[in-house]
């Protein structure tokens, strides 16, 4: 999908920077909506994947900045039997969840155990002492915000918008348009 001519005939296009990772393999808990790739994910280089990076492969081909979108998740992906609040941990299957084992909306997550967040990979997950949900937060909302402002992108999307009914995680993307707008005026 990232051939400039296909482009010619779009307004824009969005990347999906979610499932970027899941419980399809329950037994490994990491990152689902990573912004740059984490130095601690054990996998191979190959299957190591970022909304950064997926960002990089669109522009190095010539596509414009202004026709690019990135998708932010109103879910988690997550797993239980996980013994440790580490990114990529080992679990032992995926966690319950209301449209399929593994995936829960935001509003469920938002207070489940312990928030973590790390900005060097742009990730936030939640972990109670047995589940382990990679989702994103105001935190990494914020930082993806930035992130497109910075590089001039088109803009944002979500799937879905009634996992976050209050409008947290929308609110701050919105926000960080308005901020980074006024700033740069």
């Amino acid at each position: 999908w990232n051939d400039p001519d296909i482009f010619k005939d779009l307004n824009y296009g969005n990347i999906q920077g979610y499932d970027l990772w899941g419980a399809w393999d329950p037994s490994l808990a990491g990152h689902q909506g990573n912004l740059y790739d984490d130095p601690k994910d054990p996998r191979p280089a190959d299957k190591r994947f970022s909304v950064d990076k997926a960002v990089k492969a669109y522009l190095g081909t010539g596509i414009k900045p202004s026709q690019l979108g990135i998708g932010l998740a109103a879910y988690g992906r997550g797993w239980q039997g996980v013994k440790s609040s580490a990114p990529w941990s080992p679990a032992t299957q995926a966690a319950p969840g209301t449209w399929e084992a593994g995936n829960e909306d935001y509003d469920k997550l938002k207070t489940l155990g312990t928030d973590y967040y790390d900005a060097s990979s742009g990730a936030a997950w939640r972990y109670d002492g047995n589940q382990w949900w990679s989702y994103d937060n105001a935190q990494t909302t914020a930082q993806k915000a930035d992130y497109i402002v910075a590089k001039g992108l088109g803009g944002s999307m979500w799937w879905e918008l009634d996992g976050d009914k209050n409008n947290d995680l929308i609110g701050t993307i919105a926000g960080g348009w308005i901020v980074n707008s006024l700033v740069k005026a």
